[in-house]
């Protein structure tokens, strides 16, 4: 599947899951958008 161009908006992309989930598709070459609550620290790593 071709992601590269592609704009991906993720929920609670700071930490856990999310944060995966936003690095794995960077990889590939998606924009990433994420949002988050609580972790602001870890939203800048």
């Amino acid at each position: 599947m071709m992601f590269s161009g592609k704009t991906l908006l993720i929920t609670g992309g700071s930490k856990g899951i999310g944060k995966k989930i936003c690095f794995e598709f960077s990889k590939r070459g998606c924009n990433i958008i994420f949002t988050y609550v609580r972790s602001s620290s870890e939203s800048k790593k």
